[in-house]
């Protein structure tokens, strides 16, 4: 199995303080830190994580698995925007909390601390916006800890698995954020509708370059989302997935052993 943990991000990015850290403390922690450059302004990329959602903007990774087949929006509506610390997000089988909203700096979720028969389950995703030049420099990371029986095993197979879901999340976030800085794709400003435009039939160089390098861990990717879809209802990148999968360890325990 390919382990995309760290993918993207640097030793000092993969080992640095993220917002929302704070948010679970001690130990048995799970966490895996993902990065890439996008060609396109902070604020740009910021409004695109902040109407992330179910019934919303969806999570930019694979719809069918994390959204029900329904297609990621390609621009920003600016109805769906969370503006607010304890702001709801919708996420299919569980709500998340926007537990920091700083725009256009960090934004991060958080699944609030629940019990799955005799497990109990903490989540964070977060994410950190860098000026790079034009650009942004987007990192995200993943913190997970699930407390009982087979717990720690349980919460290292789940983070393989949100890798797969976060490195897909940040290429298609590449594409649309790139589209909009461009003028390629609207933002559209009903709270009602969401007018998505077609993405892009190219992206930027820096994007099609990531894309391409991206392409060789493709196939294996695949197949581990193919697996994953076994476990996962309506999950989003990096949290509902973990959350409502890690019900599964418990049930199997529960008959024999968030």
């Amino acid at each position: 199995m390919i382990d995309l943990r760290d993918w993207g991000a640097d030793p000092s990015e993969a080992s640095s303080a993220m917002p929302g850290d704070d948010l679970i403390r001690g130990s048995g922690i799970e966490q895996g830190t993902r990065a890439i450059d996008i060609a396109a302004p902070t604020n740009v990329v910021f409004d695109f994580l902040a109407q992330m959602g179910f019934r919303k903007a969806g999570w930019y990774s694979y719809d069918l698995l994390d959204n029900l087949g329904r297609k990621s929006a390609t621009s920003i509506n600016t109805g769906w925007l969370v503006t607010e610390d304890g702001d709801a997000v919708p996420g299919g089988p569980i709500s998340f909390t926007a537990a920091i909203v700083d725009r256009p700096t960090a934004f991060v979720l958080q699944v609030p601390a629940m019990k799955l028969g005799l497990h109990r389950i903490d989540f964070t995703l977060s994410y950190r916006l860098d000026p790079n030049g034009d650009g942004t420099r987007l990192v995200s990371r993943a913190r997970l800890r699930i407390a009982g029986p087979l717990g720690a095993i349980a919460s290292r197979a789940l983070l393989l698995g949100d890798g797969v879901m976060v490195r897909k999340q940040l290429l298609g976030l590449a594409l649309r954020c790139e589209a909009v800085a461009r003028g390629t794709a609207n933002v559209d400003v009903s709270a009602a509708t969401a007018k998505t435009n077609a993405a892009p039939e190219t992206a930027t160089a820096q994007t099609t370059a990531t894309a391409r390098t991206a392409a060789a861990v493709d196939a294996a990717a695949t197949a581990q989302t193919a697996t994953a879809s076994q476990t996962t209802a309506t999950a989003p990148p990096g949290a509902t997935a973990q959350a409502t999968a890690a019900a599964e360890p418990t049930t199997r325990e529960s008959s024999t052993s968030g």
